[in-house]
């Protein structure tokens, strides 16, 4: 373990913030193995092969679109976190949350695999991804008080380089006990909460710098309320940031679909096992991620995201477009490979999904910029995976067979988000 944390800590840190990132990776690393656990695609992989025989059909596909958009959705309580947690001590409220993500994912071993079952998986899981945004809200605080801005860029590279990779292998093996045609794979849950469990022992030596100071300034000044409307204000008034995520939300937004409707083309159209499904929606793109998002770090440091977005989204596109001749022609080494070109280029789009907003902002309103980021990301992630279901059984209710054509609809909307990042890009360098 020692050894994982020393590779994926930078040399460039201080030795405070290698002590502090030193903990925190093992921390994050153990409850990175419930976060495959509860992964999109593997949760969505599990209904699929083992909630849909016994659960109406209907129920199955938007239990699918739900749990595959469950992260983006928890993104809509992030506000509510930093409220919640205003004027306390950060960690001990963090890990009062994560006994809660303990119970809930304790309690999916025990759902039966119909109907009621399926519900229950559906709020289980976005429960447990509500908490861990509640997670994700408290570590980018405890980022900006224990390290220094030129640190932060490094820390997000490296934490994201050692999560996918354990979300990968706790994937595989869920997705390799899932394919053994028994309930072994519901183990998995039990041991993600002792690996939590662990993880929120350790958290106890996690303190942010001038914590005390922190939780004075905040009880002595005014919460905002959290139907503020300031981050729309935003929207209405920075027409720059407004084009940026109009484009975002049209990128973002193939980007969502694209999991669910990958899953049902590989179940359904090209009768491949759980365990395939697992490895291409979850596993190998979280590695491919973990593998490469140490060079999109550098990239990204040394030019604006929207300089950036416009060449990287089409590396996106064109990863799309190779799954979906894969699936359009039968051919699974595309699928393959276009899958590991998804994974390479995640790796940057999570990068600039979570520092993108600081090319536009400044230091006093990055907060508000980042909440509108994360609002629209969530509003997307609600409903764009259930349009791409949808789309997917009217599409094979009229045409059989016809449905593993859909991925050209994540295609399209990837494509468009691109050519409107070349658009602006045109516009700020000219």
């Amino acid at each position: 373990m020692k050894k994982i944390i020393s590779f994926v800590t930078s040399p460039g840190f201080s030795r405070r913030e290698r002590v502090i990132s030193a903990i925190e990776m093992r921390a994050w690393g153990l409850l990175a193995v419930g976060g495959g656990a509860i992964n999109g695609g593997v949760i969505g992989v599990i209904i699929q092969n083992k909630f849909a025989l016994q659960s109406h059909p209907a129920l199955a596909v938007i239990a699918l679109a739900l749990v595959t958009g469950a992260m983006p959705i928890s993104n809509l309580t992030s506000t509510f976190w930093v409220n919640a947690s205003w004027g306390k001590k950060k960690i001990i409220f963090l890990k009062r949350v994560l006994l809660v993500f303990v119970a809930l994912i304790s309690l999916i071993f025990f759902l039966p695999t119909d109907n009621f079952g399926l519900v229950g998986l559906v709020l289980l899981t976005v429960g447990c991804h509500v908490c861990s945004s509640c997670l994700v809200t408290i570590r980018a605080q405890a980022w900006r008080a224990n390290y220094a801005p030129l640190s932060r860029a490094k820390i997000a590279a490296s934490n994201l380089a050692l999560l996918s990779a354990i979300m990968a292998v706790s994937g595989f093996i869920t997705g390799f006990l899932a394919n053994s045609g028994g309930e072994a794979y519901r183990l998995v849950f039990i041991v993600s909460a002792g690996c939590s469990l662990v993880a929120i022992r350790i958290l106890s030596r996690l303190h942010l710098r001038h914590e005390e100071q922190i939780v004075i300034t905040e009880q002595r000044s005014p919460r905002r309320s959290v139907f503020s409307t300031h981050a729309w204000q935003i929207f209405k008034q920075d027409r720059r940031y407004r084009h940026y995520l109009l484009c975002m939300f049209a990128q973002g937004s193939g980007n969502l679909m694209y999991v669910p409707l990958l899953i049902l083309v590989l179940s359904e159209q090209l009768n491949q096992s759980a365990f395939v499904q697992v490895m291409l929606s979850s596993s190998v793109p979280l590695i491919c991620a973990a593998l490469t998002v140490r060079l999109w770090a550098n990239v990204i440091a040394s030019t604006h995201i929207v300089n950036f977005r416009a060449y990287h989204s089409w590396l996106m596109a064109l990863s799309m477009l190779v799954i979906a001749m894969g699936t359009i022609k039968f051919e699974m080494d595309f699928v393959w490979l276009g899958s590991i070109m998804f994974g390479i280029g995640l790796a940057g789009g999570r990068l600039g999904w979570n520092l993108g907003h600081n090319d536009f902002s400044n230091k006093s309103d990055s907060a508000d910029y980042m909440a509108l980021h994360v609002t629209l990301t969530g509003i997307r992630g609600l409903i764009m995976p259930l349009i791409g279901v949808i789309f997917y059984q009217v599409l094979e209710n009229n045409n059989p067979g016809y449905g593993r054509f859909i991925l050209l609809l994540p295609l399209a909307f990837i494509s468009i988000g691109a050519a409107g990042f070349v658009s602006i890009n045109r516009k700020i360098y000219d």
